[in-house]
């Protein structure tokens, strides 16, 4: 331990030259990082890894910005309470931390009009402040740095659009298939795409729902190699759930239980800080390298822009607006589209569940009026038999009584007879529904469900 602290003592010695990352210092850190920042330094380092401590304008913004009032002043205060929690810090609705994140947060908003607000922002200023206790106007300098400036960037996953965020879905899809092919062809079966499960990752640096002693741990990388150590993490993760999905394959694993697991299922494990939180931050720092660091990415990203150009320059004329209906579906980035298409076939499965579930209930309903049927025929035939019986002998004083009972009775066959009815048209109905959608959606998903016997005479 003292042999550890004296080596960051040797990084923290050259602080101010860590931003040209070259030097003795540079290659030190790059060896200690994997192990994670000792706590009492992580605030300064990241600041000064960020370039945020020599960014006297991006302080002088903050106490400018602070105080007024943006068009997203609303949505931002909704959010609040959504973001983080977990954490004492924010649990407080309009609270110390709330109130920090609020500014934070809305100062950006002022700060970089084309961006505005997104709540995935508010993931990151939260960790800021959180993580590192950093005050409002480090955290807001931090944050522009994150944004702005290379190997970070984040800033064009933000804009309107969100093209960044589209390339980094294909760029992950391209590493699964290289570094990940069982896991990716598994997923391919399912129609999983990285849209389902990684967006958040890349919106929020994996702050949404992992653990917050975990995240820092994954921005330290980050802090250090940029944006490839995010695609590490994301790859480490689907090595991990490699094993499983594989081994689920032939039990059935559904669409819903893979992204459960990529999505929140891994994420839980890690809660305690126990082997698989420290099996997962291993892995991605090994990985950093087998993808190949920044370069890889950069070429993977050239791959996209052209493909993009590619299907601008062939698509017809005037195809999308035809197509769109006018609405602008044509400006619209196709993982914005495929994400789209996945939320309305979860909507779609969604229902014939409940189709299934309705025609089940039905069909009992229809098997306890068959049930009541006969008994209630049996009472309607006693009574017309009494009644019969008691005309025959003249017991006139008794008539009234009986034919009133009967009476009764008859309604009861009736409104039996009715009920059958009723619940075999609208088994009959909820088949049909049930039918439309199944024959709409993939072959993988559910059944459909046996028709209806016709009920008996």
């Amino acid at each position: 331990m003292e042999l550890r602290w004296e080596r960051w003592g040797e990084v923290m010695a050259q602080l101010e030259q860590l931003p040209a990352r070259r030097g003795k210092g540079w290659r030190l850190l790059v060896q200690l990082v994997p192990g994670g920042v000792p706590e009492p330094l992580r605030g300064t380092l990241w600041q000064e890894l960020s370039g945020a401590t020599a960014d006297a304008a991006a302080a002088a913004a903050y106490a400018r910005l602070l105080g007024q009032r943006s068009a997203a002043d609303e949505q931002i205060r909704k959010d609040m309470p959504r973001t983080l929690p977990q954490h004492d810090l924010f649990r407080e609705r309009s609270g110390r931390g709330q109130a920090s994140l609020f500014n934070v947060v809305r100062a950006y908003a002022l700060h970089d009009p084309e961006v505005g607000y997104c709540q995935g922002i508010a993931n990151v200023a939260a960790t800021l402040l959180l993580v590192n206790s950093m005050d409002e106007q480090s955290a807001f300098a931090t944050l522009a740095r994150l944004m702005a400036a290379p190997p970070y960037a984040l800033r064009q996953q933000y804009v309107p659009g969100m093209p960044m965020l589209g390339c980094r879905l294909w760029q992950l899809e391209r590493l699964l298939a290289t570094h990940r092919p069982r896991l990716a062809a598994h997923l391919a079966r399912l129609g999983v795409l990285p849209t389902t499960f990684a967006s958040e990752w890349f919106l929020t640096l994996f702050a949404y729902n992992w653990p917050t002693a975990w995240v820092a741990r994954v921005w330290d990388l980050f802090l250090v190699h940029g944006a490839v150590a995010i695609f590490a993490t994301a790859l480490a993760i689907c090595a991990v759930a490699e094993s499983e999905c594989a081994a689920a394959a032939a039990g059935g694993w559904d669409f819903e239980r893979t992204v459960g697991l990529l999505r929140h299922g891994i994420a839980s494990r890690c809660a305690d800080g126990g082997s698989t939180a420290e099996h997962l931050l291993t892995t991605s720092a090994a990985l950093i390298s087998a993808i190949g660091g920044q370069k890889a990415l950069a070429k993977l990203e050239r791959e996209y822009n052209q493909q993009q150009q590619l299907a601008q320059q062939q698509a017809p004329a005037g195809a999308g607006a035809g197509a769109s209906g006018g609405d602008g579906a044509e400006d619209v980035p196709v993982f914005v589209r495929r994400r789209r298409a996945e939320r309305e076939l979860r909507q779609a499965e969604q229902r014939k569940r409940e189709l299934l579930r309705h025609n089940a209930a039905m069909r009992a309903e229809l098997a306890e009026a068959q049930a009541t049927l006969p008994v209630v025929r049996a009472q309607v035939a006693e009574l017309r038999r009494k009644l019969d019986a008691q005309e025959a002998v003249g017991c006139a004083g008794t008539d009234d009584g009986l034919r009133a009972l009967s009476a009764t009775t008859e309604q009861m066959a009736d409104g039996a007879r009715d009920r059958l009815e009723a619940v075999t048209l609208g088994e009959a109905s909820s088949a049909v529904a049930v039918g439309v959608e199944v024959t709409a959606l993939p072959s993988q998903r559910l059944a459909p469900p046996t028709p209806p016997r016709p009920p008996r005479p």
